[in-house]
């Protein structure tokens, strides 16, 4: 069976990050987003992964040659010269999908900026049992205006879908994955189309188009304020898998995991986490739940958390207090930095006394100067910033 991920749009919600990595290859809780899907794509018996993307550089094929070899799976890149939306794309990768090698009469398509629990097994079984043209994995949200919505009847066959309905019709929306018969791909046409605006409502007019509700984890992570939300879910439900009523750290595939909870399962999220009972080495303060890598090095007394992801290979310096971050790999901090509200890329270097607050994201290799405060400000990659920034919504170009 064929999974396609949709990754071709320009990801620019999540500029300036998109300018170095295409947005399914951004880390999140230290893997790439892509890695999520591929892990939910092999239980439900996925051997094949087509990532459809408008580009790619030496250094995505490079991860992506570290996920083959770490999932043993194949995956294989449909690149579009020209923007084809969300459905033009799987059209463009008919080829590959109807390998006659492939005895399976349906695929997997994920969008390419999606953190969830993903019911693979259920959400197939469901597809199968229906005998679906596609089957929509859907998810209830407090605001839907910004989503597909969806109205079905009472066999969860899908009467309407709306897409990004300017009045309530209901909370019920796409979680951003199908199922989908590869007959379907002659409805298809090759150029800009989108499939929930154009495939959906014509396959429920015949009646074919199913939904598959689930309550669990989700989140769109293609905007800087939902990739810290998402990050905030996704710590909370590590933390969830341990049954410890003191603060104590465990060691994750994701990094170190310091945690609170007293939730009483281990659950599938990182079946291999281990529980780390020599915290002598632990020179700073943490407000869980908080992931850090095992690699980074924290200067003494900072203090940490709630809701920060720390990469590989950050240095951060003494007495520093972050919360509500995201540090992404070679990170340098210096001393006595405050650090709340921000996503800092790749090779960043703030120097000592730097303050940043509010939604602030800075592209790769961003250096601030020494006391300088930045707040809410978007900075493109490899800028040297030598004066404040005060005013919140500021791009530095």
């Amino acid at each position: 069976m064929k999974a396609v991920v949709i990754a071709g749009g320009r990801g620019t919600r999540l500029r300036p990050l998109t300018l170095s990595v295409t947005k399914p290859l951004i880390e999140f809780c230290n893997k790439p987003i892509l890695e999520y899907q591929i892990r939910a794509a092999i239980e439900g018996g996925v051997n094949h992964v087509i990532l459809a993307t408008c580009n790619i550089s030496n250094d995505i094929k490079q991860i992506i040659e570290n996920l083959q070899r770490k999932y043993k799976i194949k995956i294989e890149c449909s690149i579009e010269n020209v923007p084809l939306g969300t459905a033009g794309p799987i059209k463009l990768a008919e080829q590959i999908i109807m390998d006659p090698d492939d005895p399976s009469e349906n695929i997997l398509v994920f969008n390419g900026d999606i953190i969830c629990n993903y019911p693979i097994t259920e959400l197939i079984s469901a597809h199968i049992c229906k005998d679906a043209d596609v089957t929509i994995l859907a998810t209830k949200v407090e605001n839907p205006s910004s989503f597909g919505v969806i109205l079905h009847n009472d066999d969860m066959r899908v009467d309407k879908f709306v897409e990004k309905p300017s009045e309530f019709i209901g909370n019920l929306i796409s979680a951003g994955m199908y199922v989908m018969n590869k007959r379907v791909i002659a409805d298809i046409p090759l150029k800009n189309t989108s499939i929930e605006r154009f495939l959906f409502p014509k396959i429920a007019e015949r009646h074919r188009l199913y939904c598959y509700p689930f309550e669990g984890l989700w989140s769109d992570v293609g905007t800087p304020k939902d990739y810290l939300k998402a990050q905030e879910l996704y710590i909370k439900l590590l933390s969830q898998t341990f049954e410890h009523e003191n603060q104590l750290l465990h060691s994750t595939s994701f990094g170190n995991l310091f945690s609170t909870s007293d939730e009483p399962r281990l659950s599938d999220t990182d079946p291999g986490a281990t529980l780390v009972e020599d915290l002598s080495e632990i020179k700073f303060n943490v407000i869980p739940p908080i992931l850090i890598h095992p690699d980074a090095v924290i200067g003494k007394g900072c203090k940490i958390g709630p809701n920060v992801c720390i990469s590989s290979n950050v240095t951060i310096g003494e007495g520093c207090r972050i919360r509500n971050s995201s540090i992404m790999s070679d990170v340098n901090i210096g001393n006595y930095c405050f650090i709340d509200g921000a996503i800092l890329g790749w090779s960043c270097k703030l120097n000592n006394w730097t303050h940043i607050e509010g939604l602030s994201v800075f592209g790769e290799e961003v250096e601030i100067n020494e006391s300088l405060v930045v707040c809410g400000s978007y900075i493109l990659p490899h800028k040297i910033i030598s004066e404040s920034i005060y005013q919140s919504g500021t791009i530095i170009m």
